[in-house]
């Protein structure tokens, strides 16, 4: 890879691309002032200098909006963010030759199953979901417009120092001794290390296509709350029988979003959903374990 610009340089695996790929020349963009392109890409056009490749990293993750404003935010930083970001590209000369694009599993909109391909439907009803579906076809149309190689990896739970969303909430429970486990835990759950994901993207820059990346473990909940347990030094988390999380579930769909649990939240807790990576082993994908691998200071 030659001069990269880096969307959401300053977010979670904006930090990790960098660290892991300490000797690619980015050009860094986002909306803090230590970016070298200081933007809000949801608002503007940014001017931007002769690049190769493109990462886009950037947008709006790790939040349950609670109200049409906070679901339309999806819609404007995550595709009017792209759109604006494309018309920035569009007026390089000449265009760029990689553009890689940072997706989800959510794009699928299951809550459960097991090796999940690429090639299942993208039925992603959340906004989050609707906003990376929508991404990935503008850019895809733009990059076949422009012949540019396009790459696309859907992640599942990303792994590493600092992470936000969901593991960061997991991780604050486990730290402060309130972290309650759900049923059996037998449940099993796609997650990769960001570090693993960020030291791939040269390879998949310079091949094309859509991947899910995972560690191809695919550990169960138990495994992992022990795993993060031990490392942060606590004791191996309660289980809550599953008769009781069915009542709390029952009152939460009564009272609304606001509950920390309902049916919906409960069967994602409880249920098996993985994803297969044979797609990306075969351009050489390699991943380590996320339990045995965990970083020492999460």
């Amino acid at each position: 890879m030659d001069k990269v610009l880096l969307t959401g340089a300053s977010g979670f695996l904006g930090k990790v691309i960098q660290h892991e790929l300490n000797n690619v020349h980015f050009i860094t963009l986002g909306r803090s002032a230590g970016n070298q392109v200081v933007v809000d890409l949801s608002r503007s056009v940014p001017s931007l200098p002769p690049v190769d490749s493109v990462i886009h990293a950037s947008g709006l993750a790790h939040i349950i909006p609670l109200s049409e404003q906070e679901e339309a935010r999806f819609y404007d930083i995550n595709v009017t963010g792209t759109n604006n970001l494309l018309s920035a590209l569009e007026l390089l000369n000449p265009v760029l030759e990689k553009f890689v694009f940072i997706s989800s599993v959510a794009v699928y909109g299951r809550e459960s199953g097991t090796g999940i391909t690429e090639e299942a439907p993208l039925a992603g009803t959340s906004s989050y979901a609707k906003s990376k579906i929508e991404c990935e076809k503008i850019i895809a149309d733009w990059c076949l417009k422009n012949q540019v190689c396009l790459s696309i990896v859907r992640l599942p739970l990303l792994v590493g120092k600092g992470a936000p969303g969901n593991l960061g909430r997991m991780l604050k429970v486990i730290k402060e001794g309130w972290y309650v486990g759900v049923g059996s835990g037998s449940a099993r759950k796609s997650m990769v290390l960001a570090s693993d994901v960020a030291r791939f993207i040269p390879v998949v820059s310079a091949k094309g296509g859509i991947y899910n990346l995972t560690d191809g473990v695919h550990p169960s909940m138990r495994e992992f709350e022990i795993a993060l347990s031990q490392r942060l030094g606590k004791r191996q988390p309660f289980r809550f029988p599953p008769t009781l999380l069915k009542g709390a579930a029952r009152v939460g769909d009564w009272l609304g979003a606001w509950f920390p649990l309902n049916s919906s939240r409960l069967n994602k807790l409880t249920a098996s959903l993985t994803f297969s990576d044979v797609k990306a082993r075969q351009i050489g994908w390699q991943s380590r374990s996320v339990i045995e691998h965990l970083p020492p200071d999460l």
